[in-house]
């Protein structure tokens, strides 16, 4: 990580639905409030983060299911919905 900031990426897919990109906006504020970092928000990766959040595949049908699962992409530590 560098140094004591920690460069967060939520990355939401490309074209992402209205719900995904509702989503991840409000992750951000989420993860502000409690962490006070501001992540960055995109379609694609970004390059030089410390974690990364990914927000991809199809919506559910039920607009309140998200799966959370740990990952790991590029070595670096993540986290897929």
């Amino acid at each position: 990580m560098s140094g004591d900031t920690v460069c967060l990426n939520i990355v939401t897919g490309p074209e992402p639905h209205q719900l995904v990109s509702l989503a991840a906006s409000e992750l951000g504020h989420i993860v502000n409030r409690l962490f006070g970092l501001t992540p960055t928000i995109s379609e694609a990766p970004a390059s030089g983060i410390d974690a990364r959040i990914e927000l991809v595949g199809e919506v559910p049908d039920d607009n309140q299911a998200f799966v959370l699962r740990r990952t790991q992409i590029d070595g670096t530590p993540g986290l897929t919905a």
